[in-house]
């Protein structure tokens, strides 16, 4: 979840990492979730390179009311993330990774919100770092 403060943005996006498809009876929690704030402003952004992977149940969220209730969205999508891991599929830890880092590398190489900004904050060597070891837990 990315809240960005003073702007009133409250983004919570989910992109399809998985090496197998996500069951859709997985999807249903954080759908409710996304449809309990269906009346906020929705955050509108130009095409990015990883809407083709980002899920249907990812909220972007805008205005004054969105920035108050980020706390409760927060919670409820951690809520709904933990029940949709335990009805996800397993799969080798090793092509998982390797996924999540190819992933991670398009962040850097392409770009993205909290990539762009942790690179204009710690330069694009740490931040990079960062992501990989402990965000994305890929490297």
């Amino acid at each position: 979840m990315i809240h960005a403060a003073g702007k009133h943005t409250c983004l919570v996006e989910f992109y399809d990492t998985m090496l197998s498809p996500l069951p859709e009876e997985a999807k249903n929690g954080p759908r409710a979730v996304k449809a309990v704030y269906a009346d906020l402003p929705k955050f509108e952004h130009e095409p990015r390179w990883y809407d083709s992977i980002l899920y249907d149940f990812s909220l972007g969220a805008t205005g004054r009311e969105a920035g108050k209730k980020a706390d409760d969205i927060a919670g409820r999508y951690a809520e709904s993330y933990v029940q949709m891991l335990r009805n996800a599929p397993a799969c080798d830890p090793s092509e998982k990774r390797a996924k999540t880092r190819e992933y991670v590398e398009n962040l850097f190489s392409q770009g993205g919100p909290a990539a762009n900004q942790f690179v204009k904050l710690l330069g694009a060597d740490e931040a990079k770092k960062l992501f990989m070891q402990y965000v994305f837990c890929c490297e």
